[in-house]
């Protein structure tokens, strides 16, 4: 019992040379070290000075690196991006995107951006969904089926439901058929 006491006694008495030492300004501690090695300031004044000329002195005969460097003419060529590095920045922004959705479009994110009907996808998105196809397509379906409404009103003929989607199937053919005209005479032109 009598040695926790001397051990606790001298931890308290350490704790206060602590204490003391974190009240003291940096002056204060400076003088203090001095006094433990035995110099006083007038005694260290003259080295410090020394050491500062020494220094003054290496640095005046030291030269200065030219740091500028011409940056225009540095190129840095990064390989391209292979198809992981691809695959991986896609998974990581598909994360990100998908943490902000709800838990129905998140799932049905999943479902739709699986690789199989993403390449589904790409081969119709390239080969059905063609803009100009749809647009004359829609045009030829509009004005087909309106001239044959007029035509089965006046000539008290049925009006055969059909007859839209045959207009819209002929609008895309000839769409189809304008656009790649186009593309080939552009070609040919270059």
């Amino acid at each position: 019992m009598s040695e926790q006491l001397v051990n606790n006694h001298e931890v308290n008495e350490d704790n206060d040379d602590s204490a003391e030492v974190l009240n003291k300004t940096p002056e204060q501690e400076a003088d203090r070290l001095l006094e433990a090695h035995g110099e006083t300031e007038e005694q260290e004044a003259p080295k410090v000075e020394e050491i500062r000329e020494t220094v003054e002195q290496a640095a005046e005969t030291t030269p200065i690196p030219d740091l500028e460097t011409n940056q225009e003419n540095e190129t840095v060529d990064l390989p391209p991006p292979n198809k992981t590095l691809k695959a991986q920045s896609l998974n990581q922004t598909m994360k990100k995107t998908r943490a902000q959705l709800p838990k129905p479009e998140r799932a049905f994110s999943k479902v739709i951006h699986q690789s199989q009907i993403n390449a589904i996808s790409e081969v119709t998105g390239k080969t059905i969904a063609r803009p100009v196809g749809l647009f004359f397509g829609g045009l030829f379906a509009l004005i087909g089926s309106a001239i044959y409404l007029l035509l089965s009103y006046r000539y008290h003929f049925a009006y055969k439901y059909i007859a839209f989607t045959l207009f819209f199937v002929g609008g895309f053919i000839i769409g189809l058929i304008v656009e790649f005209l186009g593309k080939w005479l552009k070609r040919s032109k270059a």
